[in-house]
């Protein structure tokens, strides 16, 4: 798959159009593309350049005064074609750039408040150029972009995960002092936008109230990393994802397979993947609960990563 990026303004003699291999890539990998020179009309220009950038940008708003930091992740660029004449053809020079391992995935980030902060809008992008400089009057320059977008794997693979909670219940009653107990396990604790989770479950309630309700949650935790005179970051946590099934009577042992959707269109639009980079970072976590008609029940939660979909997915 490609995707072409081309310019032309007044004064142009020729489009600069940049193709690449692929428009996804990871950290490590080798970037591969080429750009395509259509020339109209003959002209001279010194060299053809092409270079990537990656910057990270967040913005934000304390009492009515705008803040803001960035940093560069990447910036390189080559020299792909020496000073000379080109006449009236098409010309393809192909490059590479060698990506580093510690880039971060490409995001962008909308709040309207995260704690004490406000139109926080955080964002890292990749972007290819080329630039071929003309010779002579009244002739415009020639350029393109072309965006990149970076997806990064985690370095440690997926694991199975156990847990289990104890919890007693009527604890306002001397003469019923139960328990709850909720074991859960998960088959792997990576998991893409678009898939459901399966965790088995054993509840026992022993003890002489009904379980009203068991739920699963994912919930998103956003924090934004120290700002400057802050040692402590900043964070919002939201629950991205709930459903809710049915209880059990007192006294009762069941063992059931919960499926939870990712995401839940009605409470949120994009699931941003599982992330940190220089001012931000994102992480879920998966929680299963009980819970009484007066009180909360055991429940356990699990770390889980949130991968980037891939194109083919």
């Amino acid at each position: 798959m490609s995707k072409i990026a081309a310019a032309r303004s007044f004064g142009a003699k020729g489009v600069v159009a940049i193709t690449l291999e692929r428009p996804t890539y990871q950290p490590g990998e080798t970037l591969v593309g080429y750009i395509t020179l259509r020339v109209d009309k003959g002209f001279n220009a010194k060299e053809l350049q092409v270079a990537i950038i990656g910057d990270e940008l967040v913005t934000w708003e304390i009492a009515g005064e705008q803040h803001e930091r960035s940093r560069n992740w990447l910036r390189d660029h080559q020299v792909i074609a020496a000073p000379q004449r080109y006449e009236p053809g098409d010309y393809v020079f192909p490059f590479q750039f060698l990506l580093p391992y510690d880039l971060p995935n490409s995001f962008e980030y909308q709040e309207t408040r995260v704690y004490d902060i406000a139109d926080v809008h955080a964002c890292v992008g990749y972007t290819i150029t080329a630039s071929l400089p003309v010779l002579g009057p009244l002739n415009s320059d020639l350029g393109g972009s072309q965006g990149v977008r970076i997806a990064c794997v985690p370095r440690e693979g997926p694991r199975a995960m156990r847990a289990t909670h104890k919890k007693g219940v009527g604890v306002f009653d001397p003469f019923d002092k139960g328990y709850c107990v909720l074991t859960a396990s998960l088959a792997s604790n990576f998991r893409y936008p678009n898939e459901k989770a399966e965790m088995n479950c054993t509840i026992l309630n022993h003890s002489k109230k009904r379980v009203k309700q068991v739920s699963t949650e994912l919930v998103q935790v956003v924090e934004i990393l120290p700002r400057e005179k802050s040692i402590y970051s900043t964070s919002k946590c939201r629950t991205v994802s709930r459903i809710d099934h049915l209880g059990m009577d007192a006294g009762q042992t069941r063992s059931i397979v919960l499926q939870p959707e990712m995401v839940d269109e009605q409470r949120i639009a994009t699931l941003l993947p599982t992330l940190r980079s220089q001012y931000i970072r994102i992480s879920y976590h998966l929680e299963v609960k009980t819970t009484y008609s007066v009180s909360a029940g055991a429940s356990v939660s699990f770390p889980i990563t949130i991968l980037p979909v891939h194109d083919d997915r």
